[in-house]
Formats: structure tokens, C-alpha cells, sequence
């Protein structure tokens, strides 16, 4: 079994060692079962060291759970993390996670990772993104403006698209928003028998945005 504790020794879990493959899965696991933070704020420890994400977990371990807040981080430090969504570099992006940083700072323009990363089509960064607990919902400008699904559908970036309205991205947008993006697209009507090209599913093309 892989027993997990908290440092003040509250057991958290007790886990079958089948069940999980490495320390992400696990921290996926502490996810489902116990609503557990995002796993850039998860640390793993085994006797006292804390354990990356891929180290494999194949025998009973007895093992300590810590959870970290935000780190404060600087203006230019989010500045970085936007400019790696929107460029799509993963490796970065998800080093800047692990700090770990909080995914939802704005930058200077109002934006957050998310809102760029959606814009560019950065599928891979997105949901990292996601994955890391960015609001999939927050408006730029400081919550006032458009969102990321409003971003990805005016850039036409289809896969963007899918994976936010999995994400439960909110469609229900105002309707001068709504009219806004039909005419800065120079389209007014859309046609429900048809999907839009790249859409895989209904509720993208149901979505009005394309």
C-alpha cells in the first residue's frame, strides 16, 4: 500500500500500489478522491525529499503530503509566464507552474496565460493551463472583457475551442458580445446541420461561435 500523511502526520490516504503508476498519478488520485489541488501545488515526500512528477511508484512507500500556496511572484515573472503560453513553449510554462506560480495574474494589457494561449491556438499550454486551475471563464481587462473561448472563436482556433467548452467555458455570452464577434467575423447566421470545419462534436459547433 502507499500510505500518505500530511507532515503533522494526519493520514490522508492509503492507496494499492496497482492503482498507480508515478507521482502524478497519484497526485491525480489525491485529486478525485480527496479534492486536492492542482498537482503544481502537490509535493510528494519520501523521506523527506520531494519526489518529481515521473518517479515511479511500484512498491509500498510510506510517503508525506505538502501543500503549497501561490508564490510570489514578480510583474515580469508574469509577464514571462503569458509570453511562454503564447509562444507555446510547454517546457517553460510548466516550470513557471511548478513554482508554483498562480496562472490567473494579469499582465499588462489585462490578460492572463489562458487569454493568450487560447488566441495563438496553443492547445498543449492550454490545457496545462487548465490543468493548473486557470479560470476558464475570466474576462481580460480584469474580468470585464472577452474571455478565452470569445478569444479562441474570433481567432478561429477550432481545437482551442473544443477543448475550453470541455472545459464547461461559458457560451452564454451577452448578446451584444455575442454580435459583436458575428460582426467582426462578417457573419450573422449559422447553419445547424452543418459543422464548422474542425469542429469534432455538436456542442462545438452548437456553440454559435464559428
Amino acid at each position: 500500500m502507499l500510505q500518505i500523511k500530511m507532515l503533522s502526520g494526519e493520514a490522508v490516504a492509503s492507496l494499492p500500489v496497482e492503482e498507480i503508476n508515478d507521482v502524478r498519478g497519484l497526485k491525480q488520485k489525491l485529486i478525485e478522491l480527496h479534492g486536492m489541488p492542482p498537482r503544481f501545488r502537490q509535493r510528494i515526500l519520501l523521506n523527506g525529499e520531494s519526489l518529481e512528477d515521473t518517479v515511479k511508484l511500484d512498491r509500498p512507500m510510506d510517503l508525506e503530503l505538502v501543500l503549497l500556496t501561490f508564490a510570489d511572484v514578480s510583474e515580469e515573472a508574469v509577464e514571462d509566464l503569458n509570453d511562454a503560453a503564447r509562444e507555446g513553449s510547454v517546457a517553460k510554462v510548466q516550470s513557471m507552474l511548478q513554482l508554483p506560480q498562480d496562472p490567473d495574474l494579469l499582465d499588462k494589457f489585462g490578460s492572463t496565460a489562458l487569454h493568450w494561449a487560447s488566441h495563438d491556438g496553443q492547445v498543449v499550454v492550454v490545457l496545462l493551463l487548465l490543468e493548473a486551475g486557470s479560470d476558464v471563464n475570466f474576462g481580460a481587462d480584469g474580468g470585464n472583457g472577452d474571455t478565452a473561448l470569445m478569444m479562441a472563436s474570433e481567432a478561429r482556433q477550432v481545437q482551442v475551442v473544443q477543448v475550453l467548452l470541455e472545459a464547461s467555458a461559458d457560451v452564454n455570452l451577452p448578446g451584444r458580445r455575442r454580435r459583436e464577434l458575428s460582426r467582426r467575423r462578417g457573419r450573422h447566421s449559422f447553419d445547424d446541420g452543418i459543422f464548422p470545419r474542425g469542429c469534432r462534436n455538436r456542442a462545438c459547433a452548437a456553440s454559435g461561435l464559428f
